[in-house]
Formats: C-alpha cells, sequence, structure tokens
C-alpha cells in the first residue's frame, strides 16, 4: 500500500508532513507513521517577504524625495531585508534539491513529489552513497557502464544537473537563461557570505590607500541594475543591496526549481513541496 498523506501541519511557515510509509511486510498493511520537515519552499517565502519589506522602505516618500534618499536611519533595516532576501533565495535552491534527494531515499516511489518509485530509488541511491566512497555506476538500457554521478563535490546548481542526468541522461543546459541567472544567484550570495574588503579612494584626498590585492576588482556585478548604477568602483552595498536585486533573487530561484520541475514531468502527490508563484509577493 502506497503511502497516503495523514496530515499537514503549518506552524511558523514550516512544512511539515506526516504520511504512512510502505510495509516491507505485507502489501495490504502500513509501515511506520513518518513525520517530514521541508525548508525549502519556506525559505523562497521568507525571501519574498524580506523584498516585500525592502520596496515598502525605499517607496517611502521622504526617501523618494531627491534631497534626502536612504539616511542612517533607514539604511541598516534594509540592508537587512535585502541581504536576506538575496542570501535566502539562494538557500532555497540548494536545499530543495537536497530535499528532493533525501525524500527518494527515505520513502522511494512514496516520496511528495512526484517521481515515480523507480526513478526515485536511482536518486536515492546516489544520496545514500555520497558519504562514502562507493558511487553507484549508471547504466543505459543496453546495461553499459556510465561515468558515476558524486554528489559529494558538487555545487547546489551542479546537483539539479546530476539529477538529470541520472534520470534524463543528460544534464543542465548551460546555455540556459535560467540555469545562468541561478549560477549568478549563488555567486551573488557567496559574495555577501565570504565578504572580501573593498575600497574607494576619494579624488581629494591626501590620504594614500594601498591596493590591498591587485587582482581583486573592487565591485560586484550585481544583477538586475541598469549600467548606469552599477558603477565600477562601487560597494557591494551600493550595487547589490536594492529591492530590484532582491526581487531578482526571488524570481530566479522559482523560475530555476520550477524549469527543474517542468523537465523532469511530474505531478506531486503534495503540492506544497514545489514552490509556486502564488505564494510569491515581492512588493
Amino acid at each position: 500500500m502506497t503511502a497516503s498523506i495523514f496530515a499537514i501541519i503549518q506552524e511558523h511557515r514550516l512544512s511539515i508532513t506526516l504520511s504512512y510509509a510502505s510495509s516491507h511486510n505485507d502489501a495490504s498493511d502500513v509501515g511506520p507513521l513518518i513525520a517530514r520537515g521541508y525548508m525549502s519552499v519556506t525559505y523562497l517565502e521568507g525571501a519574498a517577504l524580506f523584498a516585500k519589506k525592502a520596496y515598502e522602505i525605499e517607496t517611502r516618500p521622504e526617501i523618494q524625495d531627491p534631497e534626502r534618499g536612504m539616511g542612517l536611519v533607514e539604511r541598516p533595516e534594509h540592508h537587512a531585508y535585502t541581504s536576506a532576501a538575496i542570501l535566502m533565495s539562494a538557500l532555497t535552491i540548494e536545499a530543495f534539491i537536497n530535499e528532493l534527494f533525501a525524500d527518494c531515499a527515505l520513502t522511494e516511489g512514496d516520496n511528495l513529489f512526484g517521481l515515480d518509485a523507480a526513478r526515485a530509488k536511482k536518486l536515492g541511491e546516489v544520496w545514500k552513497e555520497r558519504s562514502t566512497k562507493r558511487v553507484p555506476k549508471l547504466r543505459t538500457r543496453r546495461g553499459k557502464k556510465k561515468d558515476k554521478i558524486d554528489l559529494t563535490p558538487l555545487g547546489a546548481v551542479e546537483k539539479y544537473g546530476a539529477a538529470l542526468k541520472i534520470l534524463l541522461g543528460k544534464g543542465l543546459d548551460s546555455k540556459s537563461e535560467t540555469v545562468k541567472d541561478a549560477r549568478t544567484l549563488v555567486e551573488l550570495r557567496n559574495t555577501l557570505a565570504h565578504y572580501k574588503l573593498v575600497y574607494r579612494q576619494f579624488p581629494d584626498s591626501d590620504t594614500r590607500v594601498e591596493k590591498i590585492d591587485p587582482d581583486e576588482e573592487p565591485h560586484v556585478q550585481a544583477p538586475g541594475l541598469d549600467r548606469a548604477d552599477a558603477a565600477p568602483d562601487s560597494f557591494v552595498e551600493d550595487t547589490a543591496l536594492k529591492h530590484s536585486v532582491a526581487e531578482w533573487s526571488v524570481k530566479t530561484a522559482l523560475a530555476f526549481i520550477l524549469n527543474f520541475k517542468e523537465a523532469l514531468h511530474v505531478n506531486a502527490q503534495f503540492p506544497g513541496a514545489w514552490p509556486t508563484e502564488a505564494l510569491l509577493r515581492t512588493r
């Protein structure tokens, strides 16, 4: 008997599902009750909320006034919201693929994402072996061995490619704008998380500032901005910590995951396992 959803608990925006696992002893019976928590959709909803908060600050009449602009009072709160939206959008991409692999490893055909038992088993085997030296070999229909899939060294975006390669025989389309944007989002997250000192020396300054690292560019190429907004000597907070980038981050994570879903051709057992645009309001 396949697992059926027993209950869905929504508490503090954490999705918890309770379901009965299949019994290995009797096909007509059910196994133990399993509680599973999924954070990826929660992360994305949180990112959208933070982006919305940043928008509310940026659109205040006093801040829209060119003679005043963003003041010292609003700036810390605004930076907190925008950076949180970017970070949580990137976390969504990483958490979702891990949840998919882990769910398939735990329940195979009873996974909540809509994968049939055969495909779920393939993902589950790779996930179970990720922390060992034994990496399952993929096989074609004719039985020929394919390249091994090892998740351990892969980044978040590359794990999606690994899943597609396991199930469809081909990975991500690197030329796709959706894939490029997802990689840019992860790079932007890394820029914020692994902060490197940058500086700006004003022309009329008498104090000489030595360049710390000649190979480091003292700016970040932020997405979602006009070229005029992303000056070569800009600080990260000047270019990246804006509502436009926060909103772009949320939409990028959503588009990437839904594009992945479309490639798999699945209908989820529990629709809430996949994010939906209807849940996201960024302004």
